[in-house]
């Protein structure tokens, strides 16, 4: 295994399956008996930026026009008032009409009350918008975030990021498509070994640490947060050990692991201390069968993740993927 460090972040190239499910093992040395501390995200190509579907090329589109509101053109950094705005609009309309048809197919909704509900809690939300804008207080507002969070589970763009408390369920998410495509002959034999799968692995215990000093010693907003669903009603979530992180920061169009690089790491009181915040796990493409085959073997395929009839049936066509 080769381990690289860029911007404070290490790397650990793993040269196969066995030895990626070794390290992503919660018994193994690296998480240093702490492996209930950390949560997880798998991500079918390394080079994906650890950024929030709503702040992706494509994702969200202005309505009147439909041309996407963010292209490849679009620069990382900080957005101005009035972008940022259309990006909060635009992403409020969709998960508004997420809340609506819930709610008229008689679904029930984490955290519903009355603010989601009359003409009073939508002028407090439009209120909010422009303290969020004008002052950078935290957005969305917190009585949105479960809303929001079910929303982002099943595919509405938010600002929020999936994650999981189970490293083999992000392994799975990592590579179940990448194996599919692999066996399809979607990709070249040539750049297999050069294309990489991953997991970021993420510090929460740590993360919210470094929230609590912020608010203690009143030194900077903290925007990074995690964020919760309740599971007891949402299968899917629960069998994934599903939750999300979201930056509150209206007007930043930052990638996850380059703000913890910037303002945590790099921080003078907080970064000297602190040496297992953040790491990302690499795989190459050429393992990706395989891998989907051993995570089966240890019961993690689309039926554990998917339960249900469908997700049975999900895995069943996903052997055929296998090496």
């Amino acid at each position: 295994m080769e381990t690289q460090t860029q911007t404070s972040i290490p790397t650990y190239k793993c040269e196969n399956a066995h030895e990626f499910l070794a390290l992503i093992a919660p018994s193994n040395v690296f998480w240093k008996h702490q492996a209930t501390d950390w949560i997880f995200r798998g991500q079918a190509d390394s080079n994906w930026e650890l950024l929030p579907s709503v702040l992706r090329a494509g994702r969200l589109r202005n309505p009147s026009t439909h041309v996407a509101l963010i292209d490849k053109s679009t620069p990382l950094g900080i957005m101005d008032s009035s972008f940022a705005q259309n990006i909060i609009l635009s992403e409020l309309m969709q998960v508004h009409k997420f809340f609506e048809q819930c709610d008229n197919h008689g679904l029930q909704i984490p955290g519903d009350n009355h603010q989601h509900r009359t003409i009073e809690g939508m002028n407090e939300l439009s209120t909010a918008i422009s303290r969020s804008l004008d002052s950078r207080d935290f957005w969305p507002p917190g009585h949105w975030l479960q809303v929001y969070a079910l929303a982002q589970h099943y595919g509405i763009a938010t600002r929020l990021l999936d994650w999981t408390r189970n490293p083999r369920v992000a392994a799975y998410f990592a590579t179940r498509s990448v194996a599919e495509e692999v066996a399809n002959k979607q990709h070249a034999v040539s750049t297999l070994g050069e294309k990489t799968i991953c997991i970021w692995a993420l510090n929460k215990k740590l993360l919210e640490t470094h929230h609590m000093l912020l608010e203690t010693h009143h030194t900077g907003n903290p925007y990074l947060r995690t964020v919760t669903a309740p599971r007891f009603s949402n299968p899917n979530l629960h069998a994934q050990a599903g939750l999300f992180t979201v930056d509150g920061n209206p007007l930043r169009r930052v990638p996850l692991d380059q703000i913890i690089s910037d303002q945590i790491l790099n921080d003078k009181h907080f970064g000297p201390i602190i040496t297992h915040f953040i790491a990302k796990i690499e795989l190459p493409y050429t393992h990706a069968r395989l891998l989907l085959r051993l995570l089966a073997d240890e019961a993690v395929s689309a039926a554990s993740v998917y339960p249900g009839y469908q997700g049975v049936a999900m895995a069943i066509a996903e052997r055929d993927f296998w090496a």
